[in-house]
């Protein structure tokens, strides 16, 4: 465990480690990140058992096969709004990454601000054409 970094800065974390194993991921969230995980039968064989821990940890990991892939978060009728739009919030800037991301493996990152203003002048009046048609 000598290797693990404790405390809160889990991005640096998650960025050392984001090559390695499935075990290592299980690790970081057990021990760093300190969420329970369970296996995805358990939701159907033992239901109250996965309930009763959502009540007591805050937040559940559901693995199937080994793997994350699910994360049960409690909420309420007075925080269901919220839970919703922080959770589309996640989702929008985990596609903002990714578009980053993409932008920079094609060398987009490199336009001049004139490249810039030429692709944005080029789309709207694409847009405009078909508006029109």
């Amino acid at each position: 465990m000598s290797n693990w970094v404790h405390g809160p800065n889990v991005r640096s974390v998650l960025e050392v480690r984001a090559t390695h194993s499935v075990v290592d991921a299980q690790r970081l969230i057990q021990y760093v990140l300190c969420m329970k995980m369970i296996a995805s039968r358990q939701l159907a064989a033992k239901p109250k058992m996965v309930w009763d821990l959502l009540t007591k940890e805050g937040s559940v990991v559901v693995t199937r096969d080994g793997k994350p892939c699910a994360i049960i978060m409690p909420t309420s009728d007075e925080t269901l709004v919220e839970d919703l739009d922080d959770a589309l919030f996640r989702r929008a800037r985990r596609a903002v990454g990714s578009i980053r991301r993409e932008a920079a493996g094609r060398g987009l990152g490199r336009l001049s601000m004139d490249e810039i203003d030429t692709e944005i002048a080029a789309a709207r009046a694409e847009r405009r054409a078909h508006k029109s048609e």
